[in-house]
């Protein structure tokens, strides 16, 4: 004849034949532990993929740091640069440039081909 008596356990929840879940912690205790959790319990370990990842995201934060400052001492040496009229001037130029290199790129593409 089977028994139906439980063994406790210090470790892990425990199954009865009902199909309930007898637990040594509450409910109230598990959702404490998980709006406050202790971290230190954790053992985090990055993969050599999430390493590179993590790396490359202090390389490009270092960088654009480096060029915030460096475009802010700009400004404050040369302020005429920083003038509207001469953004947009800067930027008309440079279309224009990337416009030229395209049509001369698919001249060359055309030249080829005939």
């Amino acid at each position: 004849m089977e028994s139906n008596r439980v063994s406790v356990s210090t470790t892990l929840p425990l199954t009865c034949t009902h199909g309930l879940t007898i637990d040594r912690w509450s409910q109230m205790h598990f959702t404490y532990r998980c709006m406050f959790p202790v971290w230190s319990d954790w053992d985090i370990s990055y993969t050599t993929k999430g390493l590179w990842k993590r790396r490359l995201g202090g390389v490009v934060k270092v960088v654009a740091f480096a060029a915030l400052i460096a475009a802010a001492k700009n400004v404050a040496t040369k302020p005429e640069l920083w003038s509207v009229q001469y953004g947009v001037s800067l930027a008309r130029s440079g279309f224009q440039s990337i416009l030229q290199r395209g049509i001369s790129t698919l001249a060359k593409i055309q030249a080829r081909y005939d």
